[in-house]
């Protein structure tokens, strides 16, 4: 990125910003001097001006999981609890402490559980037995929402530690969650609850007859789970959706995870939708994506955050075009994130800025035909 014409852009800024100020003063001082002049003998009477003021908002904190890793740079909290309080982020963990809980509300998705179920072998004793039912899929007794849904009676399955997450798959948890089934997919949803059946089968329906012949066509299909401990179907790529993991607070969308050992390429993944929002369509295609780019074996480690987030974002685009039914196009919604700090690196994720760089990919896509 050049930054060559900063300095002129810098000098500009702040000519406008002098004039705007000037502009904005200018009723007051003429009301100044009008008001002097009034008690000259003969004066015409003058009318009161009124000055408007900017009006100046509280700013908004960054997203939690930049509060976190910047408590971590400062050395006030080391790698391994800064990944705890991530994986604790995404579900509303209230032992996050309240002064690392940012502003979440536009955070679509998160790869903490990705990261910490790939990490896992490596990570303390401590450390595993905390993150462990995170890190199963939520289906399973002992997991978070089994935890959530049934309190205490459920944490007895995570009472031992482990040296590894597949032992704690051993058991489905009765009337957690019930299957929806496909061709492609296995959407798990709860029980006895009117709208998430609703919910399913629209997800389900747009998964399998829109999203997935769109997306695979352009790239690849997602790697199979098959013979995989923590998997409770078959080959089918899995879909959990549950209660809101985090009532009345903003926090992720949907997520997918990878499987236990299976790294962070060429990789089988699952997904987990956590919350419904503007459009749960556009969220799952998002979604599905990251299922497509994890089945990849990119030469060079992981693929970076700001790539994985900047073209699944892309995505829903690529889907909303391809498909030609009006949709919300929910992801312009994070241009502004690029757009109002375009002076940046391409690949800085500061906030929430790697969905607002989908606008390289779309460029690439509308006006390059690549």
């Amino acid at each position: 990125m050049s930054h060559t014409h900063f300095a002129p852009r810098f000098r500009l800024a702040w000519v406008a910003w002098a004039i705007g100020f000037g502009l904005l003063l200018w009723p007051a001082a003429a009301s100044a001097h009008t008001g002097d002049a009034s008690a000259w003998p003969g004066a015409p009477v003058s009318s009161p001006s009124t000055v408007f003021l900017p009006m100046i908002s509280r700013q908004r904190l960054p997203p939690t999981a930049d509060l976190i890793e910047r408590a971590r740079e400062r050395g006030e909290i080391n790698a391994e609890t800064a990944l705890i309080y991530k994986v604790f982020a995404v579900f509303g963990d209230a032992r996050l402490p309240p002064r690392l809980r940012g502003d979440d509300r536009d955070v679509l998705d998160s790869n903490a559980v990705a990261e910490a179920t790939q990490r896992f072998e490596t990570l303390t004793p401590a450390t595993r037995q905390t993150v462990v039912p995170f890190l199963i899929p939520p289906v399973y007794a002992g997991s978070w929402y089994d935890q959530r849904v049934h309190g205490a009676s459920a944490t007895a399955a995570t009472a031992q530690p482990t040296d590894h997450i597949s032992d704690r798959c051993n058991e489905v948890a009765q009337n957690l969650l019930i299957p929806l089934e496909t061709d492609h997919f296995v959407v798990w949803f709860p029980p006895n609850d009117n709208s998430f059946w609703q919910r399913a089968l629209a997800i389900s329906t747009n998964l399998e007859t829109r999203i997935y012949p769109i997306l695979t066509d352009l790239l690849r299909v997602p790697l199979s789970d098959a013979g995989l401990g923590c998997n409770p179907s078959d080959d089918r790529l899995d879909v959990y959706m549950v209660y809101d993991p985090l009532p009345g607070r903003e926090s992720a969308l949907a997520m997918v995870s990878t499987y236990p050992g299976k790294g962070c390429k060429a990789a089988p993944t699952y997904m987990q939708v956590l919350k419904q929002g503007s459009s749960e369509t556009n969220t799952v295609a998002h979604e599905f994506m990251h299922m497509l780019q994890y089945a990849y074996n990119p030469a060079a480690g992981c693929y970076d955050s700001w790539w994985m987030e900047s073209t699944a974002n892309w995505a829903i685009d690529y889907f909303e075009t391809m498909d030609g039914q009006p949709g919300a196009q929910s992801e312009q919604r994070y241009a502004k994130s690029y757009l109002e700090s375009a002076l940046l690196w391409l690949d800085d994720t500061t906030g929430i800025r790697e969905y607002g760089a989908y606008l390289w990919p779309f460029y690439l896509s509308h006006y390059t035909g690549s």
